[in-house]
């Protein structure tokens, strides 16, 4: 019943390590779960970071039945609790099968702006349940953009900005083709003629003979997965089964993850570095 009255609980992740502190953000959220962010001695700029999340699991801890995604909140704290940014840039992926009631699980992707010195931790909460006060969903102007279909280089590609490069992907090449800075340079320069000139060109080139992950090539399918201010994320395919992939593009740099490979290969840049 406290439940119900619109009480403010906190809920801990890692084992209940980090206790929460400081005060709450208004009185419209009922929960908050802390996130302590340790920089793993690098110093890290304007890192984005991946929490796995089971709101389900949080929740039965609380008696609330179901999620509202629109009631997430991403904040950042002080070490004494005070809170320095109360909108911290965020996005909300769902896992597949996602159930807002019976299994609420997906990956909350948000900013640490600024820089993180090498030893330190920040510590940062996930707000979420509004109770009976309806919030709407956050805007925020993205780090990221995705253009979804453009014929490029004689393939129908996705175009991907980002704050310091546009980055275009074949999509039934499952590579990218250009990637072009923020000068106008592109560091690849792929293009169906030319041979070193232009059409073995590209990145990651992981597959031959088959051709797997090369632009141009046309022996794979690929789909956007996730698409939001902070992370595109795009999964590939080869017609033959015996490749997959993903690929993370951030507002500073792009992540490749191997899901599957018919044997070993290798990560392969041909480009032209500055555009020559």
């Amino acid at each position: 019943k406290d439940f119900q009255k619109n009480q403010r609980v906190d809920i801990w992740l890692n084992k209940g390590t980090y206790k929460a502190n400081g005060a709450w953000l208004d009185e419209v959220f009922q929960y908050r779960v802390p996130v302590r962010v340790k920089a793993a001695g690098y110093e890290r700029l304007d890192k984005p970071v991946e929490v796995e999340i089971n709101f389900s699991q949080l929740l039965r801890r609380t008696g609330k039945k179901k999620i509202d995604t629109k009631s997430i909140r991403v904040t950042e704290t002080d070490a004494s609790g005070e809170i320095i940014n109360s909108e911290v840039l965020f996005q909300f992926d769902k896992d597949p099968g996602f159930n807002p009631s019976t299994n609420a699980k997906g990956k909350i992707t948000f900013m640490a702006d600024g820089k993180t010195a090498a030893n330190s931790t920040r510590i940062f909460y996930i707000y979420f349940g509004g109770g009976k006060i309806e919030r709407s969903p956050h805007s925020f102007m993205p780090l990221v953009r995705l253009t979804n279909a453009v014929e490029y280089q004689g393939q129908e590609s996705f175009k991907i900005g980002t704050q310091i490069a546009t980055y275009f992907y074949h999509k039934q090449g499952a590579g990218f083709a250009s990637i072009i800075d923020k000068e106008g340079n592109d560091w690849l320069g792929y293009r169906p003629e030319g041979g070193p000139a232009g059409e073995y060109r590209g990145i990651p080139n992981m597959g031959y003979p088959e051709g797997y992950c090369h632009p141009g090539k046309t022996v794979s399918k690929s789909k956007i997965i996730s698409s939001g201010p902070i992370k595109v994320s795009i999964f590939s395919r080869s017609n033959d089964g015996k490749m997959e992939c993903m690929w993370d593009v951030f507002p500073a740099y792009a992540r490749l993850t191997v899901l599957k490979m018919r044997k070993p290969y290798w990560f392969l840049y041909e480009g032209t570095p500055g555009g020559k």
